[in-house]
């Protein structure tokens, strides 16, 4: 069956808008601007602006190193980078003030020991022991560290980041850690972060797919799991047949990194979005899904990226061709105490 035939699989979760758009890594939006990053060129950056078409340029350019940028979070004043930099073994976590948005500067930055070979350092394993993406929370950073698993910075002296925590659950899991991010309140009377690893696109035989966990981050000096979510292949009509792994994955990705009630929106690749409610953390429970059929020209889907903006619209980017615009229509999730 041509897979685009199969149509939208859907619990909860109805369509807004659609727009047929080349493969994107990330979507953010502001207002009434969506940007997303594409992942292959020369697409570049696209800017979707819903009622006025606007004109951006170039203020600044910030030289980096190897692969260059790969994930950021911003705050308004400081940008908090995953890039390459000279003398360093892979992506380790940079510090920008952006406040004279013409001229950024680097404020600190922080890496594994190991990381920094220039300096001597030799790395601790050949597996991907990098930054992936920090997140701010008040004044802390949550950072997802590939195989190297998660990490706690305290900013409070934001020109020299330490080191609160470190968890690292690889070995046994292979898939590596993607996002960390904290819940705004506590949930059963604990400060939760929900850790999202990803699949890879060269699988080993008989390695568990990407999911997402729970951790009790209540003591930020020794974070504990507590739960865990996953999803059958078999919750998707979307088969890899002869697609190989690397290009048709199955498995977690990313989730909406600012949550602002118990739901939890995750980007599952061939698994479309699923919305998972994790007001009771140690029993996560999935209240909805959205998987798009695929774009013509495609065989598959791969959701990769999603936001969700204040007015609760959903923006779901497919690594190969379109941009989905969402709502969430099923139970309500838990709300922060008033």
């Amino acid at each position: 069956m041509d897979a685009s035939a199969i149509g939208d699989v859907a619990k909860n979760v109805e369509r807004i808008g659609h727009m047929d758009i080349p493969g994107g890594g990330q979507v953010t939006v502001q207002g009434d601007l969506a940007f997303v990053g594409h992942i292959d060129p020369p697409a570049g950056t696209s800017i979707i602006d819903i009622s006025d078409p606007a004109n951006p340029r170039e203020t600044a350019f910030y030289k980096t190193f190897g692969n260059g940028l790969h994930r950021f979070d911003f705050d308004g004043t400081y940008a908090y980078l995953s890039t390459g930099m000279e003398g360093y073994a892979r992506n380790i976590v940079v510090i920008l003030d952006l406040s004279d948005p013409a001229n950024p500067q680097e404020v600190s930055r922080w890496w594994l020991p190991g990381q920094w070979v220039a300096g001597g350092e030799t790395p601790e394993s050949e597996l991907r022991f990098e930054c992936h993406h920090p997140l701010r929370f008040g004044d802390r950073l949550y950072v997802s560290y590939h195989a190297a698993g998660m990490v706690i910075l305290d900013i409070t002296d934001i020109t020299k980041p330490r080191m609160l925590s470190r968890y690292n659950y690889h070995p046994p899991f292979r898939p590596s850690t993607h996002t960390y991010a904290r819940m705004p309140f506590p949930l059963d009377g604990k400060d939760i972060a929900v850790v999202v690893d990803e699949q890879p696109g060269r699988p080993r035989e008989g390695q568990v797919p990407a999911f997402m966990w729970l951790f009790d981050v209540s003591d930020e000096t020794d974070p504990q799991p507590l739960s865990s979510f996953t999803v059958l292949e078999e919750a998707t009509p979307h088969r890899l047949g002869d697609l190989s792994p690397r290009i048709a994955r199955f498995g977690a990705h990313q989730c909406h990194e600012r949550m602002t009630d118990s739901l939890v929106y995750i980007a599952w690749f061939r698994g479309g979005l699923r919305v998972v409610d994790i007001a009771d953390p140690s029993k996560p429970e999935e209240v909805g899904y959205f998987i798009p059929q695929p774009m013509p020209g495609t065989e598959t889907v791969q959701s990769n990226d999603v936001f969700v903006d204040e007015a609760g619209r959903i923006f779901l980017i497919d690594r190969f061709k379109g941009l989905e615009i969402l709502k969430y229509t099923g139970p309500a999730g838990q709300q922060a105490p008033s």
